[in-house]
């Protein structure tokens, strides 16, 4: 999996929480604080694509790959959000980085959430894309619950390998109308679909964090609106209308 163009001068690697792990660094130590940006669920730091260049403009921006996704190796143990948590405390100090900017989109957005919570001191700011406290039950869709179940849903994985156009139409629930995107970005994620759905690694954690999650955000749901209302961290929230 090559960085997306334009991204690759900014490309590292770095022992961190026990697995080879890569970030995209812009390197520049400017006077704003420091960005960092945390993927969602089956996704990558090349999501950033868009936005990362324009935000190194103005201050230091890492992106990484969350473990077992994109080029980011497995950790030892399985994988989960309390993990993912502890690999972006390492990442941090590793980068001897006390304070920064969080930014999360879906699942990255509940993990950033919950480093604010754990560490509040640490955090300038947090912005929320499509993600963080859930309000009410999000409807369980089939091919959801597929993947929840142990066995059915490595073979629901594995079978869109037989397919590559089924496999790129899995990404339209999550864009409001992705035959508009320009077609050298369907292009893009055609190929980048494709290449997560043969890696055994990305199947791994796509299916090990989505079934954690079953267990983790029902517990975690229920004092966090108090919990947040205690941390004066300034935060911003998107969520498309779509």
């Amino acid at each position: 999996m090559s960085p997306r163009s334009g991204l690759e001068p900014f490309a590292r690697q770095a022992e961190v929480a026990g697995c080879n792990l890569f970030y995209y660094d812009s390197g520049v130590d400017l006077s704003s604080t420091p960005c960092l940006l945390v993927h969602g669920l089956g996704d990558e730091a090349d999501t950033w694509r868009a936005v990362f260049l324009a935000l190194a403009a103005q201050r230091r921006v890492i992106a990484l790959d969350l473990p077992g996704f994109g080029r980011s190796e497995l950790p030892r143990q399985p994988v989960s959000a309390p993990v993912y948590v502890d690999t972006l405390f390492e990442l941090l100090d590793s980068l001897e980085l006390p304070l920064v900017t969080l930014v999360g989109h879906s699942l990255g957005a509940a993990i950033v959430q919950q480093l604010a919570l754990q560490a509040p001191g640490r955090v300038v700011k947090l912005v929320l894309i499509g993600g963080g406290l859930a309000t009410g039950k999000a409807p369980l869709t089939l091919p959801l619950l597929l993947f929840l179940i142990p066995g059915i849903g490595e073979w629901s994985y594995n079978r869109l390998r037989q397919d590559p156009q089924a496999a790129f139409q899995t990404l339209y629930p999550y864009y409001a109308t992705l035959d508009l995107l320009p077609q050298a970005e369907r292009d893009f994620l055609y190929e980048r679909v494709n290449q997560r759905v043969w890696s055994d690694k990305q199947r791994t954690a796509f299916l090990g964090i989505l079934r954690s999650l079953a267990r983790w955000l029902p517990a975690r749901q229920r004092d966090l609106a108090q919990r947040l209302a205690s941390i004066p961290i300034s935060t911003q929230i998107i969520w498309g209308a779509e």
